[in-house]
């Protein structure tokens, strides 16, 4: 602790009190998990309107980072389908042959994945 002096009233006595709040959360998508942090530190000494103009600030880069999860989680997903896509017209093309590929390739994703979409 630092020495004060008499002749010095407007040194404080104690350092500021910091006290950090530490949130991690964890999103699926797909087979990949993401870990957000988020941290919210609160000195003693604030002001409330410093406090709370801090607070909106984290809850604002909170938002973006759940905004960018959703994203992500979009993107994941829409891997996802495009991979399924690709191993349901590979089965096609093993099942029916190079004869039937032409066919399948001219009418986009073959028959058996037009009418399993429509059910």
């Amino acid at each position: 602790m630092p020495n004060f002096s008499l002749l010095n009233p407007k040194e404080k006595l104690l350092e500021p009190i910091q006290e950090t709040f530490k949130y991690s959360y964890k999103v699926s998508v797909g087979e990949k998990i993401l870990k957000l942090k988020f941290k919210l530190s609160i000195k003693q000494e604030q002001t409330d309107m410093n406090l709370r103009e801090q607070t909106n600030n984290e809850i604002t880069k909170f938002k973006k980072f759940s905004e960018e999860t959703e994203h992500l989680k979009l993107m994941e997903m829409e891997r996802i389908k495009l991979m399924e896509k690709r191993c349901l017209k590979r089965n096609l093309y093993e099942e029916h042959g190079k004869q039937e590929k032409r066919k399948i390739n001219k009418l986009g994703l073959g028959p058996e994945i037009k009418a399993s979409k429509q059910e």
